[in-house]
């Protein structure tokens, strides 16, 4: 269950990696690593859903951190 911790710490690194490429203008390694961060989040919160309560404070907070990402 403490996986998707390890995964949305794994999806801030892909973001972080993200916003260097893009500011270095390569926006395709940009591209790859925001999919990346986004598909860490998708699958933590599979692992959320699966273990907390759909309206607990856990599982809504990484479906808000998945929302940001995709913008």
């Amino acid at each position: 269950p403490n996986k998707y911790v390890t995964l949305e710490i794994l999806a801030e690194l892909y973001l972080r990696k993200s916003i260097t490429a893009k500011n270095k203008q390569n926006i395709l390694q940009s591209y790859d690593f925001k999919k990346k961060a986004i598909d860490c989040m998708n699958e933590a919160l599979q692992i959320v859903k699966a273990n907390f309560p759909d309206n607990s404070s856990r599982v809504i907070s990484t479906q808000d951190k998945l929302e940001k990402l995709k913008q």
